[in-house]
């Protein structure tokens, strides 16, 4: 768990007005790198330092913010920053990705970051800036581009593009430096209290942390349902709201415009004198005062921004006489009618013929043909009669509306998409520190949660203690809630081992009691099922070191079979005294007798497997024990002639123990035989009676053999029971 707690990390709450100074000190030095640019007169920017600064020692959200205030601030003087400001917050972005990934520990780490800031810079902001403004000359600063713009090799475009990239790489080498320069200065100490992280808990180390951000989940992450949540969620509302703002602005724009129309129409409207209609139409440029009049339509075209086209028809059945006609904008553009000249109705006049027929007013109208995109404004001019005697005619250019459209459009977006990225920051920022690191410090607490002994398990419960979230609402309620079912659970563990070392004491104490009963019946023998549970531990042991049987060999099987050692004889109790004490030598009808204390034990125990329903491995060791260990490992053995590897383990090691502690022992028919001698026996059983891999595990501990033997290596705890005294009970076992 200490590995777990970050105790060289920022502390526990945030520090809002170190992270303000932080957010102002780098806004500050972006407004002193402009103003230094500006002075200097050169083609870089110097806006971003405080950016990077801010973004590598504070993280992402305060870089973000000091990249939006900058920007902001700049619009003030230079209205076209405002647009720029996503650039600041995705350079803020970036910086702090890799200050987040340990890739700013070394200076090649910092000129390596150079090259995606200059992309951000100059390439998008290229992009950015030919979309909001379009293609200028002046923006060509490096000779050799202007060279190959100029001799046609690249389009203005592509030129435009390169310059500012160049640019741009050595805006960003010079701010890298003096980030480096400044952030080599700051010791560790400061470094870590200037990161803007916002603890609800004790912090976390780095290792975990990345530990956290890189497990798999089975499906989506939290995180990454969340960022899918509110990245959603804004885009939908700026869509809407974008959408929505454009259609108002195309809407007024066109409103402008069509104004704009209106009052040049009825401006040229009030130049004509009506009652000199049809003179211009006879006389044409002959007409007293036409040059005159065509003047002031071209001065009043001129000044009226978006105008296209301003000419006069007298629309009759026979089609539209030009009055006046103007050339249009431009070397290319279309010439003038004559005057007077007959021209047949267009679509647009002959959907609405009856109306122009009957000289009414007309609602602007909007073609696309060859002569562009246009919106016509119709205003019809009247005698003092009242007859209509002709139509003043502007046209408007839409395709200026339309790309007046796309650029508010591009402009909104630039804008959104700065703030979108300070929102999603902020969301996943909350989300992290009040959610996502909460829930994950106390999934990775019950991942390690241990239940081998007491000591592991309070220090489960001091881990999940020591994580102490304080989050103020849901998140601190489920920790609250699991600390305390956590520790309800220990304290009821702790029961439940207490009771069940209890019930084992209680258990391994009545096997010794049952044993001794059997074993006091056999006068000639002493601390038999002491002894050889003690062989019995020492020769399981060795095999497992020696990764003898791996699947078998587990410290629960090791302690069931030495805790049921005591159990093997126990058919015994139904051998009749008289065979079981017998000084000589059996019969073979008494050795038959003898025998059957192997079934007998077999059938004693499973009895009492079925009256308390269990299947405890050591009951089921016991049963194997009873039963098999006078078997061969040849197969000659009894009661049921096993061989080899069909006699169990546990009864294997036990006919190695209980013929070397028959031989070892002292008994009243006859003297103990000496170690070597019986060594020697055994070995020379080895492959015939006895398995040979016990065989080699018990010569191999035959050190720790004869310290049991000899009373030096205590043997009273192997079942868990005291150490008989010398005046314990006095067993005889039969081997």
């Amino acid at each position: 768990m200490n590995k777990m707690m970050n105790t060289g990390v920022t502390g526990r709450k945030p520090k809002y007005l170190t992270i303000l100074a932080v957010i102002i000190c780098g806004v500050a030095v972006n407004l002193l790198g402009s103003f230094i640019a500006e002075q200097l007169d050169i083609k870089l920017f110097l806006d971003s330092i405080g950016t990077v600064i801010a973004s590598i020692l504070g993280g992402a959200l305060p870089g973000i913010c000091v990249g939006l205030i900058t920007n902001f601030s700049k619009s003030y003087s230079d209205p076209t920053s405002l647009f720029y400001a996503t650039l600041n917050v995705l350079i803020a972005v970036c910086s702090s990705g890799f200050a987040r990934r340990g890739m700013l520990k070394r200076f090649r780490g910092y000129a390596v970051l150079i090259f995606p800031l200059a992309f951000i810079g100059g390439f998008v902001g290229s992009i950015l800036t030919w979309f909001l403004y379009g293609f200028s000359e002046e923006s060509l600063a490096i000779p050799f581009i202007r060279d190959m713009y100029e001799d046609g090799k690249i389009s203005s475009f592509r030129a435009q593009l390169a310059t500012d990239t160049i640019i741009d790489l050595y805006d960003k080498a010079i701010t890298i430096v003096i980030a480096y320069v400044v952030i080599r200065l700051l010791s560790d100490e400061i470094k870590n209290k200037l990161y803007f992280a916002g603890w609800c808990q004790t912090p976390l180390s780095s290792e975990v942390l990345k530990m956290f951000r890189s497990r798999k989940c089975r499906e989506v992450s939290l995180r990454g349902k969340l960022i899918l949540m509110i990245t959603v969620s804004l885009s939908v509302v700026a869509a809407l709201s974008i959408g929505i703002s454009s259609l108002l602005f195309k809407d007024i724009n066109r409103n402008n415009h069509e104004s704009i129309a209106e009052n040049t129409a009825a401006l040229a409207s009030k130049i004509i004198d009506p009652d000199m209609v049809d003179d211009y139409i006879e006389e044409g440029r002959s007409a007293p005062g036409y040059d005159e009049i065509e003047r002031m339509l071209y001065d009043l075209r001129d000044s009226n921004e978006g105008v296209e086209y301003i000419y006069i028809y007298r629309i009759d059945e026979e089609g539209c006489h030009v009055v006046f006609d103007l050339d249009g904008i431009g070397d290319d553009e279309e010439k003038a009618d004559p005057p007077g000249l007959l021209v047949p109705y267009d679509d647009s006049i002959a959907d609405h013929l009856e109306e122009f027929l009957k000289g009414e007013k007309v609602d602007s109208l909007i073609t696309d043909d060859e002569y562009g995109w246009l919106m016509t404004l119709y205003e019809p001019v009247y005698n003092d009669k009242g007859e209509c005697l002709c139509y003043v005619c502007v046209d408007i250019d839409m395709t200026e509306i339309k790309a007046d459209s796309y650029q508010f459009i591009a402009k909104q977006v630039s804008l959104f998409l700065g703030f979108f990225i300070l929102m999603l920051e902020t969301g996943l920022w909350l989300v992290e520190y009040h959610i996502i690191l909460p829930v994950n410090s106390m999934a990775y607490s019950a991942d390690r949660f241990a239940y081998n002994d007491e000591g592991a398990i309070e220090d489960n419960v001091s881990r999940i203690r020591r994580l102490n979230i304080q989050t103020g609402d849901e998140i601190e309620n489920l920790y609250q809630a699991f600390t305390k079912t956590t520790e309800d659970t220990v304290k009821y563990m702790s029961d439940i081992r207490a009771k069940n070392e209890t019930i084992t004491r209680m258990q391994n104490g009545l096997i010794i009691v049952l044993a001794d009963i059997v074993e006091s019946r056999d006068k000639s023998t002493g601390n038999h099922i002491k002894m050889t549970a003690a062989y019995v531990d020492i020769i399981l042991r060795r095999m497992k070191e020696k990764g003898l049987y791996p699947d078998i060999l587990t410290e629960d099987y090791i302690l069931d079979v030495v805790h049921s050692a005591p159990l093997h004889d126990i058919g015994k109790i139904q051998v009749p005294d008289a065979v079981l004490n017998k000084p000589g030598k059996l019969t073979d009808e008494e050795y038959e007798q003898m025998k059957q204390h192997t079934t007998a034990g077999a059938m004693i125990i499973e009895q009492a497997m079925t009256k308390v329903s269990s299947t405890e491995g050591y009951l089921i060791e016991a049963r194997n024990l009873a039963l098999c260990h006078h078997e061969k490992w040849d197969g000659t053995g009894y009661p049921a002639g096993l061989k080899g590897e069909q006699i169990p383990l546990s009864a294997r090691v036990m006919a190695v123990a209980d013929v070397f502690d028959a031989l070892t022992a002292k008994r009243v028919y006859k003297p103990s035989m000496p170690i070597e001698k019986v060594m020697e026996i055994i070995r020379e059983g080895s492959g015939t009676h006895f398995d040979p891999d016990v065989v080699a595990a018990f010569e191999e501990s035959i050190d720790r053999v004869k310290a049991a033997l000899e009373g030096e290596e205590d043997t009273s705890m192997v079942w868990g029971q005291k150490r008989f005294g010398e005046d314990g009970p006095d067993t005889k076992t039969d081997a």
